[in-house]
């Protein structure tokens, strides 16, 4: 049975939409359980993203008070899997929440990342002065500034962004660009991470490896150092890779490292280089030398 909108439940309460995200109401599961009508699938929605008319309004206004552990992406998200807009992925989460099924919803998120699903950047609900204020704190441009947020975002990641922007919104890189940019290199100089980390951080973003160095700059200046082992990661997952030549690692270390572990020199250095793209440059010396 497709969701039902029940438009008069929320006629008498338009215009005090504060009631609706007040969970101290006792009419709360009424008043959900009045908009809602159980369902088995994801009907055509009956109006536009954000139309503000009385039914628009009340879907926004209970999504917004019952279904706050969600943003519109993973509504949007949840659409896509039956070809269906925003709308109807809000009707679902919130019809899974009013049936006790709300534990349902992260598996079709998942199910939805899986299948390659993402949001656009219109659909994450970021403006453009966000991008650009990001772009500055991640050290890219904008048009990859607005890749990077929409793809966290769709994956679930929204505290990354959020932490970004709250970075950015601080001033804390507010010095001219000259200025950044020397700080950000004695950043990286002075810090543990090398070649291959910045290029593993150039790669995700298609940057080259001076900005790699920058961003990882950048993000120590700005107290979010942590984040480089992600970005790093997230890099490997996507298929990145330094060569052995990027590694600040020997061939003496790799005839070591070959000796320990039964391969070639020509295995060996594959194997050391694969490590310390993932982060693992600690588990190299430790093989080639044990103790």
């Amino acid at each position: 049975m497709p969701v039902t909108f029940w438009v008069d439940a929320f006629s008498n309460i338009k215009g005090r939409p504060a009631m609706l995200f007040n969970r101290k109401y006792s009419f709360k599961k009424q008043l959900l359980a009045s908009f809602l009508v159980s369902t088995a699938m994801i009907s055509t929605p009956a109006v536009a993203q954000h139309q503000t008319d009385e039914s628009g309004d009340g879907l926004w206004h209970a999504f917004g008070a019952y279904a706050s552990d969600y943003n519109y992406c993973d509504a949007v998200m949840i659409g896509k899997l039956w070809n269906k807009d925003g709308q109807a992925g809000m009707e679902f989460i919130l019809n899974k929440i009013q049936n006790g099924l709300a534990s349902d919803v992260p598996l079709y998120l998942r199910d939805s990342r899986n299948a390659g699903n993402r949001c656009t950047f219109e659909e994450i609900e970021y403006a453009y002065e966000n991008a650009l204020a990001i772009a500055n704190i991640w050290g890219v441009g904008i048009a990859q500034a607005k890749a990077i947020m929409t793809e966290q975002i769709s994956l679930g990641n929204s505290a990354y962004v959020t932490n970004a922007l709250d970075q950015a919104l601080a001033g804390q890189n507010s010095n001219t660009p000259d200025s950044s940019r020397e700080r950000a290199w004695e950043a990286y100089a002075s810090s543990n991470y090398g070649f291959c980390d910045a290029k593993m951080v150039a790669s995700l973003w298609n940057t080259d490896i001076l900005e790699g160095k920058y961003t990882i700059g950048r993000k120590i200046m700005n107290g979010i150092a942590d984040d480089v082992p992600y970005v790093r990661q997230q890099s490997y997952d996507a298929g990145n890779r330094c060569a052995f030549e990027d590694t600040e690692f020997t061939y003496d270390d790799a005839v070591a490292f070959a000796r320990n572990e039964g391969l070639n020199v020509q295995q060996a250095k594959l194997s050391i280089a694969m490590l310390r793209s993932n982060g693992n440059g600690h588990r190299v010396l430790r093989t080639a030398y044990p103790q």
